[in-house]
């Protein structure tokens, strides 16, 4: 099947006989069963089922040559679908195609078709033996060949007999019978059978090519009939091989006429319907001439081995579309009152009492299960004495293409701890590949001129794609949308990205749960460290490791290059298409918390880069996203987000530092550089542009602690939660230059001047300067909010005010004689002095 998947086939369904399909529930590989591919139990009611059938459905490529087109494969085997069976055993294919064998792909459809309303088989659902029926019609409409190529199955009558009649139609005379068998009746009576129809003379036995391998041929029984007996072995090359490959071959002057498929050289199998067998007569020129002379190996009776579980029930369950989980006994189950049992690894998910069909059907809701967040499902249904256990088909992951089942179950590991490499690299190639559709999904290009490969290019933005889109707490990174909901509605781009997000980080920047509340949060395991926690790494591991760190680190970088070259792309159309704002601020956002995810689950979680993490989030992550253009409904979800990467910010400047952030003192330097020389006043200032201003520490507190209670977040900052949110309390407490200013005009520049000196001495200077002028004219000083400011509060004079919006705050405009806006410090033409309040 990898090599299936490799090949670019996107659907897989596996029908099996009951003892193979209950071999499958308890093999350890079957990771995808009912989730990435179907298994379809098909009892048969006289023997066994026992085809060997492969059809695959050629893609349609446009780039392949039209001389030629591919073309469906109809494949006839004797192999099993087990390792041995493709690879490891000598085994017999015949790869048949609609161009060449066109009769033989309407006898195959009609075998399905024939199969599917057959009453010697129950299948419990056989809606792809119809439509492969239907596509094989649909290929081989129109051609013609000349017959010389048939399929035949044992639905009517058994192969001996089919071959019997082919021998007759074609006429001529048979003189040998070439036959090769894993399995022989013990008295070669269908061999016999057949010869003796066949009326030849001589009788050749394929025998194991492999070294002390045994033969269930029987040598003796065969030269009491046959004296001259011949023993061959397949050319099997250089590497002997076991033994598994039908083949009846009757050599006549007319040339040959073959049999291969799944037929042994049993009486059930061969010479009578009661199995279900397929195979492929073909008329050939000559005898086939790849064989060996073989020594004569050591017998030993083997028949078809009759298994004891043949006959016990199994069971096979759809969970459709609307989460009804749909059950089908395939066994003669007593009507009644079974006990239904749903189970995922080792987690029993459902017991329940359900009532059970006279046909052995039943039907149970599964409404309060999120099957997208577990892996293969498995059903058991009980009752008295009888136990019936069996897989669950997931419609709605089945539908999903190729990539979109992979990525759900890599999710699925992920968030379990179970992931491998190959489960990291798909969410690394998906984060990359879908990013990169973002500016496809938001805008359309409209000229791809552009000198530089930096230089931004130009769009026309379609109005019907912005009004599509729409950013919520449950579209955008903190969202109730499930990954399998937003796959089922074909989602692409930032919609598959922010659901992808979510199921990768379920519980981040939601409220905390209050009944864990006072549980201390665990960090996941490092899901790459499989050793036990009591032994030390050897050198081969550690240097194992180092490698893989930087490989993933390496991809990781990538996937950071191209969100940083979508959102630079966002950047340049703000500027372009002033009049798409907010659409294009919302796409904007919604890469942003992409970004987030992709550096708690990656970069944080997986490469344990805290520091790194942090260093982008404080800068560019944060700086970005609190300068995003829109109301406050459209961004309020995202303060918790905003919060908790404060506060992981604030610890980190209160550790460099070394001091409590309410304690540290402002340093006046130009805007351009004031991050790097007061990064505390940076990050108030972000919060203020963020809130507008105002807002609750308290609130901001708990909004922090919130976030910062999901495992991933909390490994940015290493489990210090408490310390954390205690920080960026300090940081918001410390007073603002404003704040100080207003203090301090208000109640005198002498019992400010300490402080006011560690801010800056220019600012004592000011403020002494005002001081001075409101003592000499008498002046007053008033605290004022200049939002509600319309005249002189002095009572002195009718100046009027206006108030201006700027910068994010109020001004006052006409109406004033002199001004410092920076502080919020004005001065009427009566000579009062307006303090404007904090917040305002």
């Amino acid at each position: 099947m990898p090599a299936l998947r490799r090949s670019g086939c996107e659907t897989l369904t596996i029908f099996a006989d009951t003892s193979g399909y209950r071999d499958s529930l308890m093999e350890q590989r079957s990771l995808g069963v009912g989730r990435d591919y179907s298994v379809v139990p098909v009892r048969s009611k006289s023997g066994i089922f026992h085809p060997k059938l492969v059809y695959l459905e050629a893609r349609e490529s446009k780039d392949r040559d039209a001389d030629a087109p591919a073309e469906d494969l109809f494949l006839v085997g004797s192999g099993n679908v087990t390792y041995p069976g493709h690879g490891g055993n000598i085994e017999v294919l015949e790869v048949l195609r609609p161009s060449a064998c066109p009769s033989a792909f309407m006898q195959g459809a009609e075998f399905f078709e024939a199969l599917a309303r057959s009453e010697k088989v129950q299948i419990p659902d056989v809606s792809a033996m119809v439509a492969t029926a239907t596509r094989m019609r649909a290929v081989a409409s129109g051609k013609t060949d000349d017959g010389r190529v048939e399929f035949i199955h044992s639905l009517v009558a058994s192969g001996k007999q089919q071959m019997l009649d082919a021998a007759t139609r074609i006429g001529g005379k048979w003189h040998e019978l070439l036959v090769l068998s894993p399995y022989h009746h013990s008295s070669a009576r269908p061999i016999l059978e057949l010869a003796e129809a066949l009326s030849v003379s001589k009788l050749v036995a394929g025998v194991p090519a492999r070294p002390g391998e045994s033969s269930a041929f029987p040598f003796a029984v065969a030269r009491s009939h046959f004296p001259d007996l011949r023993l061959v072995a397949p050319a099997a090359g250089s590497k002997p091989r076991g033994l598994h490959a039908k083949w009846f071959e009757a050599r006549g002057d007319t040339g040959a006429l073959l049999l291969t498929g799944s037929f042994n050289a049993t009486v059930t199998s061969f010479a009578s319907p009661d199995n279900v067998e397929c195979g492929v007569l073909r008329q050939l020129p000559a005898p086939t001439t790849s064989w060996e002379e073989a020594a004569e190996p050591q017998y030993e009776p083997g028949d078809f081995p009759k298994r004891e579980d043949a006959r016990r029930p199994c069971l096979f369950a759809v969970l459709g579309e609307n989460n009804v989980m749909e059950g089908q006994l395939l066994v003669t189950a007593p009507a009644g009152v079974w006990i239904v049992c749903l189970e995922s690894s080792d987690e029993v998910l459902l017991r329940e009492e359900v009532e059970v069909s006279g046909k052995g059907q039943f039907s149970i809701p599964l409404t309060s299960i999120d099957t997208s967040r577990l892996g293969t499902l498995q059903v058991i249904a009980s009752k008295d004495d009888i136990v019936a256990r069996g897989w669950v088909q997931v419609a709605r992951v089945l539908r999903l293409e190729a990539r979109n089942r992979r990525l759900i179950d890599a999710v699925f590991r992920k968030t379990t701890g179970n992931e491998t490499p190959q489960d990291v690299q798909l969410l690394l190639d998906i984060l990359a590949q879908e990013a990169s559709r973002t500016i496809q999904a938001t805008v359309t290009p409209r000229s791809k001129q552009a000198k530089h490969a930096d230089t931004a290019r130009f769009y026309e933005v379609t109005g019907a794609q912005f009004a599509a889109m729409k950013v919520s707490e449950e579209s955008a990174g903190a969202g109730r949308r499930s990954l399998l909901d937003a796959m089922n509605a074909g989602a692409r781009g930032l919609d598959l990205l922010d659901a992808l997000m979510a199921a990768l980080l379920p519980r981040l920047g939601r409220e905390r749960d209050k009944e864990n509340e006072g549980n201390k949060p665990v960090a996941p395991a490092d899901p790459f460290s499989r050793r036990s926690s009591g032994s030390e790494a050897t050198e081969q591991e550690t240097e194992q490791e180092r490698k893989r760190v930087q490989r993933r680190g390496r991809q990781v970088a990538q996937v950071y290059e191209v969100l940083h070259l979508r959102l630079s792309e966002l950047n340049a159309l703000l500027v372009r298409e002033p009049g798409s704002l907010v659409a294009l601020e919302k796409a904007k956002l919604r890469l942003l918390m992409v970004w987030l995810g992709t550096v708690l689950v990656h970069q944080v979680g997986e490469l344990k880069d805290p520091d790194g993490a942090l260093a982008f989030l404080s800068s560019t992550w944060l700086r970005e996203v609190c300068n995003i253009r829109l109301d406050w409904e459209d961004r309020e979800w995202l303060a918790r987000h905003v919060c908790g990467v404060s506060a992981a910010w604030a610890l980190s400047l209160q550790s460099k530092y070394g001091v409590s952030l309410a304690q540290v003192p402002t340093q006046r330097a130009p805007d351009e550089v004031a991050q790097a020389v007061d990064p505390v006043r940076e990050l108030r200032r972000r919060m203020r542009t963020f809130f507008g201003r105002k807002f609750s520490q308290d609130d901001v507190a708990s909004m922090a602690q919130a976030w910062l209670d999901d495992p991933r977040a909390t490994a940015l900052v290493g489990e210090q939660v408490q310390m954390a949110v205690a920080a960026l309390r300090d940081a918001l407490a410390r007073p603002t230059e404003r704040q100080v200013v207003t203090n301090a005009v208000i109640s005198g520049a002498a019992s400010q001047e300490a402080e006011l000196t560690t801010y800056a001495s220019s600012l004592a200077s000011l403020v002494r300067q005002i001081s001075d002028a409101t003592q000499a004219k008498s002046a007053k000083v008033s605290n004022v909010d200049v939002r509600t400011l319309n005249q002189c509060p002095s009572g002195r004079c009718e100046n009027p005010y206006q108030v201006a919006v700027k910068g994010g705050g109020w001004e006052l405009e006409s109406g004033i004689r002199w001004r410092l806006n920076k502080f919020g410090v004005y001065r009427c033409r009566c000579g009062q002095f307006l303090v404007a309040k904090d917040g305002s």
